[in-house]
C-alpha cells in the first residue's frame, strides 16, 4: 500500500478524489445556526440549489461605492449548513466562482480591481482558520459608466495542500472584491441567485 498524506491506496494506482459543488444561496425566511450555537446566518453553502421561487430569499448583495481610490467593497461569507459526521480530508484543490455586477451613475465609471476567495473553517469559539486563499488582481480593471449593470463571472483555483477538516466545524467560502469610482457614486453586486449557480465552490475531498 502507498499513502497520500495518510490515505491508503494501491501502489501504481491513480488516486482520484471525490468532488462536490457547494452553491452559495440566501436561505430566505429560515436561518442556519453557526457552531457557537447562538449566531445565525441566512448565507449558506448547499449541495442542492434552493427553489427558484424560495420565499424571502435574496438574489444578490448590493453595495454603494463612492471611494475614488481602491477600497474593499464586498466582504461576504457563506457557510455549509450540513453537519459532517466524522472527519473529512480536503485534498487541496478548490475552484471557487463568483458572479459580480457593476454599474456607474450614467456619467462616471466604476472599477472592479481585484477579487479574493478564501476557504475557511469556523469552530465553536468563533475562530476562522484559513484553509487556502487566492487573490486575483486584474491587469485591466473591469469598468463601466453605464447605470445598467455589467454582469460577469470570476473564477479561481486555490491550491491549499492536504487538510483534515474536523467534525463540528463549519466549512466557509469567503468572497471579497475591491473597487472604486472615478467620481460620483456607483454600485457593485455579488450574485447568489436562488436556483442558480451564480456563486459556488468545487471541493475535492476524501472521507476520513
Amino acid at each position: 500500500m502507498g499513502a497520500y498524506n495518510g490515505l491508503g491506496y494501491e501502489k501504481d494506482v491513480v488516486f482520484i478524489p471525490q468532488q462536490m459543488t457547494l452553491y452559495a444561496q440566501h436561505l430566505g425566511a429560515d436561518s442556519h445556526t453557526l457552531p457557537d450555537g447562538t449566531t445565525t446566518t441566512k448565507y449558506i453553502l448547499t449541495r442542492n440549489l434552493l427553489p427558484s421561487d424560495n420565499y424571502e430569499s435574496e438574489d444578490y448583495l448590493n453595495v454603494s461605492v463612492s471611494d475614488t481610490s481602491e477600497a474593499l467593497v464586498i466582504d461576504q461569507r457563506f457557510y455549509w449548513w450540513e453537519d459532517v459526521v466524522g472527519d473529512m480530508y480536503l485534498l487541496g484543490d478548490f475552484v471557487p466562482k463568483a458572479r459580480f455586477g457593476i454599474a456607474g451613475d450614467g456619467t462616471n465609471a466604476i472599477y472592479l480591481t481585484k477579487v479574493a476567495f478564501s476557504i475557511e473553517a469556523l469552530d465553536s469559539g468563533g475562530t476562522y482558520s484559513v484553509v487556502g486563499s487566492k487573490t486575483i488582481t486584474f491587469s485591466t480593471p473591469r469598468s463601466t459608466s453605464s447605470s445598467a449593470f455589467d454582469v460577469f463571472d470570476v473564477m479561481g483555483i486555490i491550491k491549499a495542500g492536504f487538510q483534515r477538516f474536523r467534525m463540528y466545524k463549519d466549512f466557509v467560502l469567503r468572497v471579497r472584491a475591491w473597487g472604486y469610482v472615478a467620481a460620483g457614486t456607483g454600485n457593485m453586486r455579488l450574485y447568489f441567485s436562488r436556483g442558480e449557480d451564480a456563486t459556488y465552490v468545487i471541493v475535492n475531498y476524501e472521507e476520513g
